[in-house]
């Protein structure tokens, strides 16, 4: 059940899969107001006023082909 969910969950293009340490989420592109990097991990900020920490670091993001976000510095 858990592997089916996955399998048709992530093959959904316009959702970002998101580690965290509960597990994984799939969150909408739209949803997401912009991304920083944390100490190490990252923080997405969602149009919600709510934060996801991932257990990723920004640059593991990029590698991995996640649609493309406008760097700022």
């Amino acid at each position: 059940m858990l592997l089916n969910h996955l399998t048709t969950t992530s093959s959904k293009a316009d959702k970002l899969m998101i580690p965290t340490s509960n597990g994984f989420l799939f969150v909408n592109y739209n949803d997401i107001l912009h991304v920083e990097g944390y100490d190490g991990y990252t923080k997405i900020h969602l149009e919600n006023s709510s934060e996801i920490v991932s257990s990723y670091n920004i640059g593991k993001f990029e590698k991995n082909g996640t649609q493309s976000f406008l760097q700022m510095s």
